[in-house]
């Protein structure tokens, strides 16, 4: 209980405990690119010099895909929810992508959820909390149908 079906996913729960999942996800083993983004943010690099140095030293095919460097006026509405305790991807993650989208004007909203995990959607009660008529649920599908009309 509490594992995904599929036994390689545990894989990239370990290369996110490892502090590696960006070097599998990219491809890019050496120079790490988990190693050296730790290293910028250690040093007291912003997002955007984060975001320089990968636009300037990954290959083009793996800056592709990395969508938080491509955030621009003409960028989708977007809506992120995010557990505030998610061990997964931290929750500052969405709260940069979130800042980024408003910078360049894109109509967004960020719903960080207190003490919830990543994939909270699948915990016990998480219909309740977030289901039912006005929930969060039903603004997220609120924000995706009015912007499709648009």
């Amino acid at each position: 209980p509490g594992y995904p079906a599929n036994p390689r996913m545990q894989l990239a729960r370990l290369y996110i405990q490892e502090g590696i999942y960006a070097d599998y996800w990219t491809g890019v083993h050496e120079p790490s690119v988990s190693g050296r983004v730790a290293a910028l943010i250690k040093d007291g690099a912003d997002a955007d010099a984060v975001d320089a140095w990968l636009r300037k030293e990954l290959p083009e095919n793996v800056v592709a895909l990395l969508p938080q460097l491509f955030v621009n006026p003409e960028w989708p509405p977007s809506i992120l929810l995010h557990g505030e305790m998610d061990t997964a991807v931290h929750v500052e993650e969405s709260k940069s992508m979130y800042a980024k989208m408003l910078r360049a004007g894109v109509r967004a909203e960020l719903h960080v959820l207190p003490g919830e995990e990543h994939s909270f959607d699948y915990s016990p009660g998480a219909d309740g909390r977030y289901g039912g008529p006005g929930g969060l649920y039903d603004k997220v599908v609120e924000f995706v149908c009015e912007h499709l009309r648009t």
